[in-house]
């Protein structure tokens, strides 16, 4: 507002200078002989000096007005000063005797008041200074001359001085007020200036494509953007009729907000009509209204979501499938079965779920790794998938797991039993292929759980668990099986889920206790104890003696196998140390069944080893027994682990032998000190040649070998008489002593030892 001002100050100055001087020059050549001359031309000179230096100040103003504004305000408030004294007390220089020039003058100076507020009525101190100078001087000269008509004058000059600094103030707040106003609407301008501009630019470089058109959908303008996404020239797309477009399931978008003022939205593939390109798109179209609120037209805006699309079709495809197989997942599978629930109830027929977990998989996953795994798994799902209708589902949930749903049977149960039947016999014969997996033939086979459903049935989780259950049940009755779900099995999964319970707190319930199973040395007739195997027990509060041949499998399926036999060897460790301390028994050592689990652990040798050494009890006491199957997995981090134990003095023995996976390889690379026979072959060994037999050449194999070999199971006097016979020298059995708690077998081996 200031520059502006500035601008109304010196926009009438040279006028004002110019006229004053015209004026002054006037008058200089009117009473050059009235007045003196000396006292005259003093004046002038000063008054042509002062006009000078604000013709130059204004001329340096026009050059350079954005800067130095105080300083332009200072001179020209001086400049201002000077000519207003110089006029107002030029009646002490220049009136003269006769009153008509006096006279004259007063009007003179009056005139240039009134040209000097049209220049100075944007400021007010400077507009009040300038009349007061210039009036008060002259008022007072004039009532100096004390005569009634100067007296007349002076009382005139009086009221006109207050009355032209009453105009002078009104004609200031007007121009104050119109600045202020023009002021405003610069500003407003200035900001419609730079909002258009800050559109245009918005419009033009947007990502997204923008288009204007009116109310018969003709494109009126579009930026770039909009054409790059339709892969089409601009100009073709200016005038542009939408009516005429290809894909027309989007005019009624833009139709929309012409008709019903509200905005349209469309998402999903649209063809341009001009390139023929395909996208997925998302539009959004809002009317455009006049002053008067009137619809003129609209505005689309348009994203391309091709590649977003892409994404989120990705993303929603794993969230619903498995990633190795490309199968449905958990979750889809949930989602298909309660169709299929629907579908049976509209159809009033049955359906059926197979559960499927494949044989023997984890074996081959351990030994030869999980890529082959996973190639096993993938060629299964192929397997399967080809067997079905299009109507069925089959779904991997997880691990060596599959699940299939099987849509519309019959509407008979029986027959749908029948049905069901048939397709796990086709899914037994795909997968009891074998399986060339990297030029290796791999066999294996599945155990399937069977459970129909109707419309009737609704839960969804009850159905997958008892379909899960009937697996199990097949798993129980060997490889390559199929079993029905009833309400039998149903009971008794619901006594091993409780079970699985009970086994998690049985040890800090200390319901967990080791017992000791005498083995006997026999030399020369002589018999002595040489050892104990220690065996775990579960006495629960309100179940009772729980049978080790339900609750040891059942801690492998669930995990519990390392955090039981970690507690056991601790537990087995502080009572043989305890012993060995008191002198209780003199043995030759105590062995302690370990599982595959742990001797797949990274730094199992360290739990053992600290524990003996925790309790003092030496490596060459302790004899861990392993079964044959630990030697199918992966049998090279196993036998490095057996290794590293022994270098420690601890001896092994494989406990079970000739039941399990052993091979003359497996035994001449494994590093063994004892064989146990199994007791299947000692238990009718005295009717059967063919069991003498095996048991002998399993004894010539052991002493080539270099090991020594336990009976196990002798619980007659005549089997114990034919081991003699062939030659093994160590028994252990119910013959001599079932297994007892510490404090018994202490007793035991008083008695025996006496």
């Amino acid at each position: 507002m200031l520059k502006r001002r500035m601008d109304l100050l010196f926009s009438q100055l040279p006028l004002v200078i110019h006229a004053a001087l015209l004026v002054g020059s006037i008058n200089i050549f009117y009473l050059k002989d009235i007045v003196p001359r000396r006292s005259l031309f003093i004046w002038y000179g000063i008054l042509i000096a002062i006009t000078l230096l604000r013709q130059t100040t204004y001329m340096l103003y026009k050059r350079d007005s954005h800067r130095h504004l105080k300083f332009f305000y200072i001179s020209n408030f001086i400049g201002m000063v000077i000519s207003s004294a110089l006029w107002g007390g030029a009646g002490f220089i220049i009136f003269g005797p006769e009153a008509l020039n006096n006279f004259l003058l007063v009007i003179t100076i009056l005139g240039i008041i009134i040209a000097g507020i049209t220049s100075l009525a944007s400021d007010r101190r400077l507009l009040i200074t300038f009349i007061t100078i210039m009036i008060v001087p002259l008022m007072v000269r004039v009532l100096l001359f004390r005569s009634d008509e100067y007296s007349i004058i002076g009382i005139f000059l009086g009221i006109f001085f207050v009355l032209i600094i009453f105009v002078a103030i009104r004609i200031n707040r007007l121009i104050v007020s119109n600045l202020s106003f023009e002021e405003s609407q610069m500003i407003i301008i200035e900001e419609l200036k730079d909002s258009e501009e800050r559109f245009r630019s918005i419009f033009e470089n947007a990502p997204t494509g923008i288009f204007y058109y009116d109310q018969s959908l003709t494109i009126s303008e579009c930026n770039d953007a909009f054409a790059v996404l339709l892969n089409a020239p601009r100009e073709k797309l200016l005038k542009l009729d939408m009516h005429n477009l290809n894909d027309k399931k989007i005019i009624p978008v833009l139709k929309k907000p012409l008709f019903s003022g509200e905005p349209g939205t469309y998402e999903g593939y649209y063809n341009s009509t001009i390139s023929g390109k395909e996208l997925w798109v998302n539009i959004s179209c809002s009317p455009l209204r006049d002053e008067q609120g009137k619809i003129k037209g609209a505005v689309g805006i348009v994203q391309n979501r091709s590649e977003f699309h892409i994404i989120e079709e990705k993303m929603t495809y794993m969230a619903y499938h498995d990633n190795l197989t490309g199968l449905p997942n958990r979750l889809l599978l949930k989602d298909r079965l309660k169709q299929a629930l629907l579908q049976a109830g509209r159809g009033n027929y049955y359906g059926a779920i197979l559960f499927l977990d494949l044989d023997n998989f984890k074996s081959i996953n351990d030994s030869l790794g999980h890529e082959t795994g996973d190639l096993l798994l993938i060629e299964a799902s192929l397997r399967i998938r080809d067997l079905l209708r299009n109507e069925d589902t089959v779904s991997r949930i997880g691990g060596d797991e599959f699940v299939i749903i099987l849509n519309k049977l019959r509407e008979s149960e029986t027959a749908s039993i029948a049905a069901a039947g048939l397709v796990a016999d086709k899914v037994h014969h795909c997968l009891t292929e074998p399986f060339n997996i990297n030029n290796k033939l791999l066999h294996t086979s599945t155990s399937v759980g069977i459970v129909l459903f109707s419309g009737k049935d609704k839960d969804i989780e009850t159905l997958l668990k008892n379909a899960d259950t009937a697996m199990y049940e097949a798993k129980k009755e060997g490889r390559s099986s199929t079993h029905y779900f009833n309400e039998v099995i149903n009971q008794s999964m619901k006594k091993r889920v409780a079970l699985e319970n009970y086994l998690r707190l049985a040890v800090g319930n200390s319901e967990l206790i080791p017992y000791f199973q005498p083995i006997i040395k026999i030399d020369n007739d002589v018999e002595s104890v040489c050892g104990a195997e220690a065996l775990l027990r579960w006495f629960h509060p309100s179940l009772g003696n729980i049978s080790p041949a339900e609750f040891i499998p059942l801690a492998e399926e669930t995990g519990q196998t390392l955090d039981i036999g970690e507690w056991l060897i601790e537990e087995i460790c502080r009572i043989y140390g305890e012993w060995l301390k008191k002198g209780s028994v003199n043995l030759d050592y105590v062995s302690i069944n370990l599982s595959v689990l742990q001797l797949q652990q990274k730094d199992f040798h360290k739990t053992i080893l600290e524990s003996l050494k925790r309790h003092e009890v030496p490596p060459s006491a302790v004899v861990l027994e392993i079964t044959e199957n630990v030697l199918v997995g992966n049998f090279d981090r196993v036998n490095s682990n057996i290794s590293a134990l022994r270098s420690e003095g601890i001896r092994f023995a494989i406990d079970d032998f000739g039941t399990g996976y052993s091979s003359l390889t497996y035994l001449k690379k494994l590093s063994l000190d004892i064989i146990k026979i199994d007791r299947t072959f000692i238990r009718e060994i005295h009717d059967d040649r063919g069991d003498k037999t095996l048991v002998q050449a399993i004894l010539n194999i052991a002493r080539d070998f270099g090991f020594n070999v336990i009976a196990e199971g002798v619980e007659e006097e005549m089997q114990i008489g034919i081991m003699k016979e062939l030659g093994c020298r160590f028994i252990q059995g119910y013959y001599f002593s079932r297994p007892l708690p510490a404090d018994r077998f202490l007793e035991f081996y008083e008695r025996f030892t006496t």
